[in-house]
């Protein structure tokens, strides 16, 4: 006796493209703030190094990170639309609500598309959050006493 799959619907969505765009959205981030880190850290001891008077050792600093995000929230976007079009993809592959994909497993497609596109969401405030905060905060603290 043969059982259908769990997913009938998988091969409409290239397995390895989903689980990238899963993990797209918190490796943007994550890379967002390794890199801005490590650009403040070298402006910063750049700027202590040449002594306050001498003004800022990067005035470029707040572009800088500003383009960092905007690129990273691309990233961001990308990876929730590329979800959204695998959940479009697969949106009938089951009957039955979710207590039926709890106890047997159907809709393992669905299930990663939407946890792709909830974590884009979640990631793409997280990465905006931190765009606003070059436009708003001095570099390096450089405005506080």
């Amino acid at each position: 006796m043969s059982h259908p799959h769990p997913a009938p619907h998988h091969e409409r969505v290239d397995h390895r493209a989903l689980f990238a765009a899963l993990i797209a959205a918190p490796a943007a981030w994550i890379a967002q703030l390794i890199v801005a880190y490590g650009v403040a850290g070298v402006a910063c001891t750049a700027r202590r190094a040449a002594g306050a008077a001498s003004g800022a050792a990067f005035a470029g600093e707040p572009e800088c990170f500003v383009g960092l995000n905007l690129a990273c929230l691309a990233v961001v976007v990308a990876s929730g639309v590329f979800c959204r079009i695998a959940w479009n993809r697969v949106a009938g592959e089951k009957a039955g609500g979710p207590e039926a994909a709890l106890t047997i497993g159907d809709g393992r497609t669905r299930f990663i598309a939407v946890c792709g596109m909830l974590s884009s969401v979640g990631f793409a405030l997280a990465v905006l959050f931190n765009t606003v905060e070059p436009l708003l905060v001095p570099g390096c603290w450089t405005g506080l006493p």
